[in-house]
């Protein structure tokens, strides 16, 4: 390289090549120290170009030359602030894109930090207002009202509400007491009608010899008249000479919801402690619940609301209430050894019960959804064990029983003897008007009931208790030696 040709160039053109060094480095000294920077680097990044004519009659040359001092590269003024004549250059460019995209996002950041801050005092002054005028409670303390308007009226809080549905209840809740052969019982009722017409819980008058009636506020009782009753679902009827009574709001207990808030009224503990209020919730819309009798055996099945509220002896036949002031349930029952789970005979089936009560004194022209009867196959039986001779002794009551013998009473006794071919229940009678005379026999041997394996009568009892009366069980049973089969409809056992 000639120590005169540009180090950031190589031109083919000498002269043209000594022009422009001459030029640059006059415009290197007089540009200021900025422009001095940049052009270099402006040089050291362009593509050669050589001599060949610009659009503008000019030589490459001659149209790439620096500017005089002080010039613009346009018109030959000084150039504004921020210029420096090599606007097209693409570092400069890149630089000044740089900052420009700095400012937007500076500007951007300012603008959310403004909206954030807006938002902010915007909801601190809707708070401030909401608590001024009441509606946000100060402390975390209970709304009692709201304000309608500056100069209308409030609504009722919760509570009073609570208490206007209640108090009128018990207008319609009346304390039942009983004088019974061994003491005196107190239990609850339902206006049912402004009539007369008492609604109760048959086990509140069971065995009772005067039934008394007594309203609220009132001290004297009012004799009262028993219409009827069904003890399967444990519900009676009484019925008192008066009239324009403030009959009870009945609501549909198929509409209850799980945890549904409920109240229950009644004398909890005795007649002192009348129209006593309880609060809880529905904890279950369908609970079946088995009744046993006092020796272990199943008496009922009945089909219930359940309640976590408070119920003692004395709330038996009241109300349970729900939030519109509804009859939904009438107590009944509670467990006896847990708080917590009581019990209620949904209002929909109670009513057909107690309608047919008015009319015919019981309930047996319903079927009920409230209870079930004890099912019942329809066969007395007796144990056998497989391989085993057994002969049939009658005693002198006139009951029949099944004893074991040997061979050789078989052979001398053929027709009072029986083999059992299997483990299982031996058929001895069969009850009149149920299924099973339709497909069993005396001398057969049942051996399962719905695939499952009995051999006395407990297990027997036990499968067919989880089956309500109307449901079909298979039975499988022996019969001269072979396996049969049958469908049987399970009956009610009444005893």
């Amino acid at each position: 390289m000639n120590q005169n040709e540009s180090p950031f160039e190589n031109n083919k053109n000498d002269n043209t090549n000594e022009n422009r060094e001459a030029s640059e480095t006059e415009s290197s000294l007089n540009a200021p120290d900025d422009i001095k920077a940049f052009s270099f680097e402006w040089q050291e990044e362009s593509e050669p170009i050589g001599d060949e004519q610009s659009e503008y009659g000019q030589s490459d040359s001659e149209a790439n030359k620096c500017p005089e001092d002080g010039q613009n590269p346009e018109d030959g003024q000084v150039p504004e602030d921020g210029q420096n004549g090599y606007q097209d250059s693409e570092p400069f460019q890149e630089a000044q894109d740089r900052e420009e995209k700095s400012e937007k996002e500076r500007n951007r950041s300012l603008l959310i930090s403004a909206i954030i801050s807006a938002c902010s005092l915007f909801a601190l002054i809707l708070f401030c207002l909401l608590l001024s005028l009441g509606i946000i409670p100060a402390g975390g303390q209970k709304v009692v009202y709201v304000s309608v308007s500056s100069n209308g009226p409030t609504l009722p809080s919760s509570n009073e509400l609570e208490a206007d549905l209640l108090d009128r209840a018990m207008n319609s809740v009346v304390t039942v007491g009983t004088s019974t052969p061994t003491g005196i019982g107190t239990g609850t009722g339902i206006v049912l009608s402004s009539d007369g017409y008492i609604i109760t819980n048959y086990h509140v008058i069971d065995n009772a010899t005067q039934i008394n009636v007594f309203f609220r506020d009132e001290t004297n009782g009012k004799a009262a008249e028993l219409v009827g009753f069904s003890e399967i679902d444990d519900l009676a009827v009484l019925k008192i000479q008066v009239e324009n009574l403030t009959a009870a709001l009945f609501g549909v207990s198929n509409d209850c919801r799980l945890c549904e808030t409920v109240y229950a009224i009644g004398a909890p503990e005795g007649m002192e402690f009348g129209w006593s209020v309880s609060k809880g919730i529905i904890s279950s819309t369908n609970r079946e619940v088995k009744i046993y009798k006092d020796n272990g055996t199943l008496e009922k099945k009945m089909f219930l609301l359940q309640t976590d509220t408070m119920l003692n002896p004395g709330n038996s036949g009241g109300p349970l209430i729900n939030l519109r002031g509804e009859v939904i349930g009438i107590v009944t029952l509670r467990l006896s050894d847990s708080d917590g789970i009581g019990f209620a005979i949904p209002i929909d089936g109670a009513l057909e019960i107690i309608d047919a009560i008015i009319e015919y004194g019981n309930a047996d022209s319903v079927v009920s959804k409230v209870s079930s009867a004890r099912p019942f196959l329809g066969i007395t039986c007796a144990s056998v064990i497989k391989d085993t001779w057994y002969k049939s002794v009658t005693h002198a009551d006139g009951s029949t029983e099944l004893q074991k013998t040997n061979e050789i009473y078989a052979l001398e006794h053929p027709d009072a003897v029986f083999f059992a071919v299997v483990d299982g229940l031996y058929v001895s009678s069969l009850t009149d008007g149920l299924d099973a005379q339709n497909h069993l026999q005396v001398g057969d041997i049942v051996s399962s009931i719905c695939d499952i394996s009995v051999s006395n009568s407990s297990q027997a009892g036990t499968i067919i208790n989880d089956f309500n009366v109307g449901d079909t069980v298979t039975v499988g049973f022996y019969r001269d030696g072979e396996y049969c089969e049958a469908d049987i409809v399970l009956g009610a056992q009444n005893d």
